[in-house]
């Protein structure tokens, strides 16, 4: 039988990026936090019709993220997935558009309606700071800002922008015991 050293929690959370524990213990606290709002949120609102364009966008990326899973994991193709769990490509859309598209536009809708009514702006600078954030947090220096909008694309920055202004008001006015 061998044996490995036992891990550490600090291996643990080093690994992770954090240089002390405390700091590990407030994002996952914060974490639970902003799922948690974003639960009550969700289940006091109502989306009464998801806009097709966007549907089909978003659909669009996960589709383009199935299909290259497929490819890096397991070599194979859509298509010879599909005949291999007998699918059908329509079944595969709306299974996709169901379990994915629609619970992430659910939050999305919400936020942006959220946005718009409290007038909430997005500037340049707003966007080119979130473009430097997910770049920073990417680990990779050789990322650049045309990387980022190639692999993501404005739209996604925009949503995580908005995302992160609007969970920042309703943290900030929320009553959290």
């Amino acid at each position: 039988v061998t044996t490995t050293e036992a891990k550490k929690p600090k291996d643990y959370y080093t690994y992770l990026g954090y240089s002390k524990v405390e700091d590990y213990e407030a994002n996952v606290e914060e974490r639970a936090i902003g799922e948690t709002l974003q639960q009550t949120i969700l289940k006091a609102s109502k989306v009464k019709e998801y806009p097709q364009a966007d549907l089909d966008y978003i659909y669009d990326k996960y589709y383009e993220q199935f299909e290259n899973a497929l490819l890096n994991n397991y070599q194979v193709t859509v298509d010879q997935y599909l005949t291999s769990v007998g699918q059908t490509a329509d079944k595969l859309k709306e299974e996709l558009i169901t379990s994915q598209v629609k619970p992430v536009m659910d939050m999305q809708m919400v936020w942006y309606a959220i946005f718009d009514k409290e007038g909430m702006k997005i500037t340049d600078e707003d966007k080119e700071q979130t473009i430097k954030e997910m770049i920073a947090s990417s680990g990779d220096s050789s990322i650049t800002r045309a990387d980022i909008l190639e692999e993501y694309g404005e739209y996604y920055v925009e949503m995580v922008l908005v995302s992160n202004k609007v969970f920042e008001l309703v943290k900030k006015n929320a009553k959290i015991s």
